[in-house]
């Protein structure tokens, strides 16, 4: 495997593992107990899945790529799960209002 590929394997980890403590943070400052106990079950598995990547796909050839597309995708991680957030909140607040409405 090449370094590029190496470092978009663990670049892809890495984003949605950090992307996955965005929302769980999010969703355990408002209180979203479902929602908090999903993301805490999908970052145990990205969690496992983020060591295997860097276990495996990591080779002394790769080092400083591999490094930069570890630190990159945590930046674009956070970010993302700050921008996607609101918007999941707004469609799920929006469904439970109109099942609300319906079974009144």
């Amino acid at each position: 495997m090449t370094p590029v590929i190496e470092a978009l394997f663990v670049f892809a980890a890495q984003f949605l593992y950090v992307f996955l403590l965005g929302l769980q943070q999010l969703n355990v400052v408002g209180r979203h107990y479902a929602a908090a106990a999903a993301t805490s079950w999908c970052l145990g598995v990205f969690g496992y899945y983020l060591t295997a990547t860097i276990a495996v796909h990591s080779s002394p050839d790769s080092g400083s790529l591999v490094w930069w597309a570890f630190t990159t995708a945590g930046v674009a991680g956070i970010c993302f799960a700050m921008w996607v957030h609101p918007r999941i909140e707004r469609r799920f607040k929006k469904e439970v209002t109109q099942c609300s409405q319906s079974a009144k």
